[in-house]
């Protein structure tokens, strides 16, 4: 088990306004951190979901969250982190972090740049349209809302400037860290994940590895 400095600090998730969680901040009060774990007791005694994808409940595990992805982003392929390590076997894709910098401090797959959510494709192309031609692009999150979400909104430009394919990374980096497999943050490997929120962490098998913060 983790020791009582790497546990998170943070307040309840906040709901954007759209109904869906935010992502949990810093330290606050004394008062915010003891809601914060209460808010993870209760989650993790009920499974009651705290949040939203496109205005249906949040699934009870990630295999379902993971079904809704494929049905409401239908027009992005997705791959499952098997078909991904086979694919860089092959070829070397550019891989993109669709996270909060917090996120990716904690850890993140190697090779991955990290890009803001709200990215739009003028953004994107104008700091990446020089690698897409001929390559496949893949990008990740949490779970894959916010991945598949961008990877939607801007696979049509990407195509247009000779993307080979774009992907999302179905699970995201939660399903990738429950099966054991590799990840980095700035000192090397680690075994470290952020939770995004209470929410959504509780997609997170090995509950030890939870954190909020970097090393």
């Amino acid at each position: 088990m983790e020791a009582a400095r790497d546990r998170p600090h943070a307040t309840l998730p906040a709901m954007s306004p759209q109904g869906e969680a935010k992502p949990v901040g810093a330290r606050r009060s004394w008062f915010g951190v003891m809601k914060t774990w209460c808010g993870w007791a209760i989650a993790a005694m009920t499974g009651a979901p705290r949040a939203t994808i496109s205005g249906g409940l949040l699934p009870t595990d990630l295999d379902g969250v993971v079904v809704r992805l494929r049905r409401l982003h239908a027009d992005i392929e997705h791959l499952s982190p098997e078909e991904f390590v086979r694919y860089c076997a092959r070829c070397e894709p550019l891989l993109f972090d669709v996270r909060g910098a917090e996120e990716f401090a904690v850890s993140h797959l190697a090779g991955a740049r990290r890009i803001d959510p709200a990215t739009s494709a003028p953004a994107f192309l104008a700091n990446h349209a020089s690698e897409v031609r001929g390559r496949a692009v893949v990008f990740y999150c949490s779970v894959g809302v916010r991945s598949s979400r961008l990877a939607s909104r801007i696979q049509a430009d990407l195509r247009e400037h000779g993307a080979e394919g774009v992907y999302n990374l179905e699970g995201g980096l939660f399903r990738w860290h429950n099966e054991g497999r590799a990840l980095i943050d700035a000192e090397g490997a680690t075994d470290r994940i952020h939770p995004y929120n209470a929410s959504w962490g509780r997609f997170i098998s090995r509950r030890a590895c939870i954190t909020l913060t970097s090393r």
